[in-house]
């Protein structure tokens, strides 16, 4: 999935009980969902929500908790 311009990233690390707070309890609209991201919706604002494994993949291999 690719970044959109202006769009805010929510890093994650539960990708359903995340999608499940954003939709289910602040009312954000879902989008697509593609590669284990979601773009969601809210009040013309796009967000882009994904598991913290696929930032930290390709920045910081190697990183340990």
């Amino acid at each position: 999935m690719n970044f959109e311009p202006g769009e805010i990233n929510i890093i994650c690390t539960h990708l359903t009980a995340s999608r499940h707070f954003y939709e289910e309890i602040l009312g954000f609209e879902f989008i697509e969902e593609e590669q284990g991201a979601v773009r969601l919706s809210c009040k013309q604002q796009n967000f882009l929500l994904y598991k913290r494994s696929l930032y930290f993949s390709s920045f910081a291999k190697g990183y340990d908790d």
